[in-house]
């Protein structure tokens, strides 16, 4: 493939009178991991919504594994979303939903088979080793709102893996866990990124929950674009401290990097 897996071009998109996005111009690779960071209301989710065929552009052009979502039929967006798989940030099943995790799990191969036909055996494969290698099988049966929100987190992910995508979009996946749950599923997005070949952009305001399968950081501040490159080039004092309007250093450690304030001791951002 010559195509981009996403390509930008002069995008902006504007939600009634505020301008989300404006003139943004990247481009990511077929098997890139990207990081897409920046404070609340950089314009991040818009983004992922954007990808997703969700926002139309208002100028500029947005394409996804060679398509303008903005541009398809119902049809073809259906399609292409059959190769894009989306994790979003907050729950996308509340705990009265009377599903397993089975069958959540399995809400992902709809796309490939159609509603209204049974999974065969490849379907349930995929939604095997999904639910294995998020280390889920042991809870398959439980009801999926009996879960705790790390657990709920995992099975969204092992969802968007039964999919099987091209492409997988992650809107803040660790968010509003605790810290050992964020560490739990930082280190299992790497492990995914390490098994599947697959274009990963994930999104976070958290320098530290970056994975460290990340390639490319896209650094975005009030829906423009700030830097875009290799994480040791872009995730510097300078455009750290310029991002949030407060002095910092930044540090590398086993991998991962930190926001530590001169001021006030170690805070990540």
């Amino acid at each position: 493939m010559n195509e981009a897996a996403i390509e930008a071009e002069g995008l902006s998109i504007r939600l009634g009178a505020h301008a989300a996005l404006e003139d943004l111009t990247f481009r990511i690779a077929h098997g890139g991991k990207v990081g897409i960071m920046g404070p609340n209301g950089a314009g991040k989710t818009t983004l992922l919504r954007a990808m997703l065929g969700m926002l139309k552009p208002q100028a500029g052009r947005l394409t996804v594994m060679g398509q303008e979502p903005s541009a398809l039929s119902k049809t073809r967006l259906a399609q292409l979303r059959t190769h894009v798989a989306y994790v979003p940030q907050l729950d996308f099943l509340r705990s009265g939903v009377p599903l397993t995790v089975r069958e959540v799990v399995e809400i992902s191969r709809a796309g490939r088979v159609g509603l209204l036909r049974s999974l065969g055996a490849a379907d349930h494969d995929a939604v095997q080793t999904s639910l294995e290698q998020l280390g889920l099988g042991a809870l398959a049966g439980r009801p999926y709102g009996d879960l705790s929100g790390g657990q709920q987190r995992k099975v969204q992910i092992a969802r968007a893996l039964a999919q099987e995508p091209s492409l997988l979009l992650m809107d803040e996946p660790a968010a509003n866990l605790d810290l050992a749950w964020q560490e739990a599923l930082v280190d299992l997005i790497d492990e995914v990124a390490a098994v599947r070949k697959l274009t990963l952009v994930i999104v976070t305001h958290d320098v530290s929950l970056l994975p460290r399968s990340c390639d490319s950081v896209l650094v975005l501040a009030e829906g423009r674009w700030r830097a875009f490159g290799a994480p040791e080039e872009v995730l510097t004092r300078d455009i750290i401290s310029s991002l949030y309007g407060l002095p910092v250093d930044v540090e590398r450690r086993a991998g991962r990097y930190h926001v530590v304030s001169q001021g006030a001791g170690d805070v990540d951002n």
